[in-house]
Order: structure tokens, then sequence, then C-alpha cells
């Protein structure tokens, strides 16, 4: 099913749609993949995996990657830019009504049905796509703080430069022990609450994406303010840990505790250590650790697109783009 994003406010507000691709990189760099003009982030990737989850991660200054995890037709809020996923076959309420059920659940008010009745939307919300490269992509927005660190708030989706900067003190019910038991509830053992300030922040790795969407649906049904979930899921980070080696016989899995185990053959043992500490350093702080139990694959090349072989150097091209040089015994 396609998801269409639709912006509520800031430059693009108006603007629908539908994206096509399962990660989209978003930002307002040269290099992302949908830029953003009135968004002062780093870049970020929109995940749509098509099984009904969705999230947004981004990587923090000090490399340390963030998940959001996001729900259809919720709008979430950053800094002044408000926006909404939603299956672009459904009917939708019109802009007004969305902005007025945010801030209604921002403020903890019932949004009155009389107030703003839901109508079909203006032309301009159709075709109001100016501005936009790539409109064939989705676009969403991310905030990194000055220091690195990203604050969603799970109630408002509102992401904050630091704690001082909260609008709003957490509210006596926003408990700890109330936010403990919601974590528990799924069974969550290698999540964390903390309370920093005046927020109360969920830290730590959840296993899969649906997890983490389940938790944040959890925490946002709490008659509570200022929650921020700053969560990794395993399952993404296995298989970009995956991914990144290329080793078609290395098994990745998340053990607990916030460690994963990589085991198998690899053609390429240096290539493989080199690429896991680079692992171990962009997720420092993030993840506990990787252990490894690898060995040197006895397995002849297979699926080579080129070969020479020339004044006793061999060079081996395979298919997924890696060379190989070797010299050979005279």
């Amino acid at each position: 099913m396609t998801q269409r994003i639709r912006i509520l406010t800031g430059i693009h507000a108006g603007a629908q749609i539908n994206l096509f691709a399962s990660r989209t990189a978003i930002g307002c760099s040269e290099q992302a993949d949908v830029q953003i003009s009135d968004w002062p982030g780093p870049d970020g990737t929109l995940t749509l995996p098509g099984d009904g989850s969705m999230w947004l991660t981004l990587t923090a200054a000090n490399g340390s990657p963030q998940t959001i995890p996001l729900q259809e037709k919720v709008p979430v809020q950053f800094g002044d830019i408000v926006f909404c996923l939603g299956a672009d076959n459904d009917v939708w309420p019109a802009d007004a009504v969305l902005l007025q059920q945010h801030f209604a659940s921002v403020h903890g008010t019932a949004a009155s049905g009389g107030d703003a009745p839901i109508s079909e939307p203006s032309p301009r919300q159709n075709d109001g796509r100016r501005g936009w490269r790539n409109v064939s992509l989705a676009m969403a927005v991310v905030v990194l703080s000055a220091g690195g660190l990203t604050w969603f708030g799970v109630r408002d989706g509102r992401a904050l430069a630091a704690p001082e900067a909260s609008v709003r003190p957490v509210s006596a019910d926003a408990s700890l022990d109330a936010v403990k038991q919601a974590v528990d509830a799924l069974s969550l053992h290698d999540l964390s609450v903390q309370r920093q300030g005046r927020r109360l922040v969920v830290k730590g790795v959840v296993p899969t994406a649906e997890q983490a969407s389940s938790l944040s649906h959890r925490l946002s049904k709490l008659d509570a303010e200022g929650v921020d979930m700053r969560v990794i899921v395993a399952a993404q980070v296995a298989e970009d840990i995956r991914a990144l080696l290329g080793e078609s016989g290395v098994s990745v899995a998340y053990v607990g505790n916030g460690q994963f185990r990589v085991t198998g053959a690899v053609v390429d043992m240096n290539r493989t250590t080199a690429r896991l500490a680079q692992v171990q350093r962009d997720y420092a702080g993030a993840i506990a650790g990787i252990e490894t139990s690898l060995s040197a694959s006895e397995v002849p090349l297979r699926n080579v697109s080129a070969m020479l072989d020339s004044a006793g150097v061999q060079y081996v091209e395979q298919t997924d783009g890696t060379k190989r040089f070797s010299l050979n015994a005279q």
C-alpha cells in the first residue's frame, strides 16, 4: 500500500506526496533525496517496510542513531513543522481538522466535532507541491540539537533543542512508575526509563520496529506529557551491519543487553574486521557492543564478472563490485 505524507504547516503547507521508495534520505543537504527548504536539521531516513510500521531514523552529531516510530494519520510536530503519514487511497480529513486534533492533544483537550467539520481537501491542497524536488518521493522532517541529541515528545511529537527548551514541564501524572509499567507490559527489558530535567526519557534497544511502534502508541495513551523516546531497532541495526559487511556467509543477531553477535565465514577477514570497527564507532553509545565468531572462508570465489592475470598479478572482480588483487607464486 502506497503511503502519503501531508505537510500541514511551513512553506510547503498543503503539499501531498506519495512515497514509493521503502527508504528515503530526507533533509536539507544536497545529498538528500528530498530537500526540505525550511528545515535546518541534518538528514534522516524515513523507512516504510510495507508491513504497516513506519519510522524515522536520525544520526546525531555524536554518531548515535535514533529511531522515531510514526503512526498513521497521527500528526507529529518538529519545530514549526507539523506533518502526518497515511495510506494514499484513504479518505483524509481536511488539514484544519488534522491540526485541530494535533493541538487538542497537545493541550490535553478534546477536539469539538462542531468546531471544524471534515471537508474535502481544497484545490490548493491537491496542487500544493511548489518548491519540491523529486515530488515522486515522500518528505519528512528532522531536527537535532546543537549538542547532537534528538528530542522526540511522544505526546506532542515535538523535537526540542535541549531539555530546558521545553515549553511545558512534565505534569504530575507523567510519573516514572507509569512509564516503566508501560515498558514492562511489552517485556522490553533492554530499555531504561530515567528522568532528565523536566522530561522522562525512554532509552535503549527494542527488537523490532513493530514493538517500537507499540511502545509509542502505549505511551501516547498515558495521561502524561514530556515523555521522550530514544530507542534503536535491533532488526534494522542487524540489517545495516549485514549490508555493510557484504559477506554472504555472515549472520547477525541481537542477543540482548544491547549486544549483537556476528558469526560465520568470511572471504576477506581484514575488510570485515575494519568494517566492524566502523560499525562500533557509528553506534557508539547506542549499543553495548558486537561479539564476533568468524572464520576464514575456504569457498572459492563465485559470481566473478571479470578476471585478469598479467605479470604475476591476478585481478578478480565479483558481480557485487568487490575487487581483489593477489600475487601469483613464480
